[in-house]
């Protein structure tokens, strides 16, 4: 079985890594506002016709197709120079207040080919950008701006906290099992006896609750009832106890009492402690049974 602690540094670790793991997505889409990416993308899309030399035409409106996808459209052909797009994105998608991935296309507005593209991550060193020099044909261009969904905040060394928390259980159980109050200041020898309530019968022990008989260190099973008996006997010893008395107490909740089975118990029971000369089990005809032990036991 394992020990208990081990359940508690799971349970802990697991509420851990559930709230964090909740925060971090949080905070992550914190970050993801629909609105406020349509005004970026509309002030990238006006300052790319500065660039190209456009100050009288318009950007067509927005285009939002599914989740974090976006098309720009505009209102008349243009030729373009890769580098000075590329850099009037970045300033308009990158920066402190904004550090998500995205992928950037020109596309055809006849065919939908991709003329040009490149891609930012900021968790990567390097973005990936072709070959900028070459200039675009003049042609109906529109852009395909895709952000990607940010990632949980919560990382893998989120994991380092698990030792943390395997201490912190061992600790709590440490500390649920230590006993408090007078107890806590009781000898281990007294507190381990009432615990374990060991009856000496000779040179016999014998401990009722766990059934357990040993004479000297030889182990001696015991079936239920006859640990029932014994503990009956132990409690009056060199006493006569009534055999009505016995059988009322060990059999009536079987709701059938039947006298030859207290005999034959008391018979198995005898044969048992039969090892000790010093302790017997005798008949007293018509009243009861008497275990006798040493005087100075009893």
């Amino acid at each position: 079985m394992k020990p208990r602690w081990i359940y508690y540094a799971l349970a802990l670790s697991l509420a851990a890594f559930l709230l964090l793991s909740w925060a971090g997505n949080r905070y992550a889409l914190a970050d993801v506002d629909p609105d406020q990416d349509e005004v970026r993308l509309r002030l990238m899309g006006h300052e790319i016709l500065k660039v190209i030399g456009d100050d009288s035409s318009r950007i067509l409106p927005l285009r939002r197709l599914k989740g974090t996808e976006y098309i720009l459209g505009f209102e008349r052909v243009f030729s373009f120079v890769p580098d000075s797009i590329v850099r009037v994105v970045r300033q308009h998608l990158e920066g402190v207040s904004f550090s998500r991935a995205y992928l950037f296309q020109v596309l055809d507005c006849g065919t939908s080919e991709i003329v040009y593209s490149f891609a930012v991550d900021p968790g990567e060193h390097q973005p990936v950008i072709p070959c900028e020099g070459r200039t675009a044909p003049e042609a109906c261009y529109q852009m395909r701006v895709v952000f990607k969904e940010p990632p949980a905040a919560f990382k893998w060394y989120g994991f380092l906290l698990f030792p943390l928390f395997i201490s912190a259980g061992y600790f709590l159980q440490k500390r649920t099992n230590k006993p408090s109050g007078p107890a806590a200041h009781k000898p281990a020898e007294e507190q381990h006896t009432r615990s374990s309530p060991v009856v000496f019968l000779g040179r016999f022990r014998f401990n009722p609750s766990d059934q357990t008989l040993f004479f000297e260190e030889d182990g001696i099973p015991l079936s239920a009832k006859e640990s029932e008996l014994l503990a009956q006997f132990a409690q009056a010893p060199n006493q006569l106890i009534p055999r009505d008395q016995l059988m009322k107490t060990i059999w009536e909740d079987q709701g059938i009492i039947v006298g030859r089975s207290l005999d034959v118990f008391v018979s198995r029971l005898r044969k048992k402690l039969s090892v000790d000369p010093e302790v017997k089990l005798i008949g007293v005809h018509g009243k009861g049974y008497k275990l006798l032990i040493p005087v100075e036991q009893a």
